[in-house]
């Protein structure tokens, strides 16, 4: 495999040094997108929210300052990502405000009504087809 394609693959499931900096970058690459989406996130008094595909934790931690009274749960699918989002908001975590959680979108078992707001950035295109992502009811 390439180096190009072996670049491109860490946008999946972050790996290994390549991942790492992969993840780097997208904390730092998609915060003019994800800032644009949080402004569109209805203004509500949320207690537990979920971002899936949480990445680096950029996004989490944004959920916890624009909804300063909710639990933030956040999901990846890599062990690299679960680590790099722990390390973003460690502070929240020792707060006992937000969860970070290894989780494969296909199946979660989330039970419905769990979360008043879910968020999923730049990441639904990764997903292993929309309809196995649901939550179930």
């Amino acid at each position: 495999m390439g180096l190009f394609r072996k670049i491109v693959n860490q946008t999946r499931k972050p790996e290994g040094f390549l991942g790492k900096m992969m993840l780097s970058g997208m904390n730092s690459g998609h915060v003019g997108m994800a800032d644009w989406g949080f402004s569109h996130l209805p203004a509500i008094a949320a207690e537990r929210a979920v971002d899936l595909g949480c990445g680096g934790g950029r996004n989490a931690g944004v959920l916890l300052k624009q909804y300063p009274k909710a639990h933030v749960t956040a999901i990846d699918y890599s062990d690299l990502s679960v680590e790099k989002a722990k390390a973003y908001n460690q502070a929240a975590i020792v707060e006992g405000r937000c969860a970070v959680q290894q989780g494969d979108v296909s199946d979660l078992h989330l039970p419905a009504g769990a979360f008043d707001l879910a968020t999923a950035f730049e990441t639904v295109y990764f997903w292993p087809g929309l309809e196995k992502c649901a939550l179930r009811r």
